[in-house]
């Protein structure tokens, strides 16, 4: 009866052996396959990462260049506006002259020429200041 319980033993033993084996290779394979897993997890995130970063630095790019051309457009629109201004004001020079008869006094020309060009500058000088700040600012 021993020999039987030695061959169903060995039986038992090589199978449990096999077994053993068997699972300890699937085992293996199925860490392999998480190690690979995580690996590939880790490139998409990077990947994504990447593209996120590039999105975000074009849209600032893109944000930047909005702003400059917004400044450009405030810088010209102002130029128009001063341009306009002084084709009037020497339009209304010009008037003025055909207008002025021989007894017209030179001092009170003198006055009434310096307060045009005082006035002017002092417009000239706020339409530049405000450009000039909205162009620092973001406006």
């Amino acid at each position: 009866m021993a020999s039987v319980d030695a061959v169903v033993g060995a039986v038992f033993g090589s199978y449990d052996v096999k077994n053993a084996k068997q699972w300890r290779d699937e085992d293996l394979l199925y860490r392999e396959q998480q190690k690979q897993w995580r690996e590939d997890s880790i490139r998409r995130e990077y990947e994504w990462r990447c593209a996120d970063l590039e999105r975000e630095h074009r849209i600032t790019k893109l944000e930047g260049e909005k702003r400059l051309i917004d400044a450009r457009h405030q810088q010209l629109r102002t130029i128009s506006q001063l341009s306009a201004m002084l084709a009037f004001f020497s339009l209304m020079f010009i008037q003025e002259i055909k207008s002025l008869t021989a007894e017209t006094s030179r001092p009170l020309l003198v006055v009434y020429g310096s307060v045009v060009c005082l006035e002017l500058n002092m417009h000239v000088a706020a339409v530049g200041g405000d450009t000039v700040r909205d162009a620092h600012t973001g406006r």
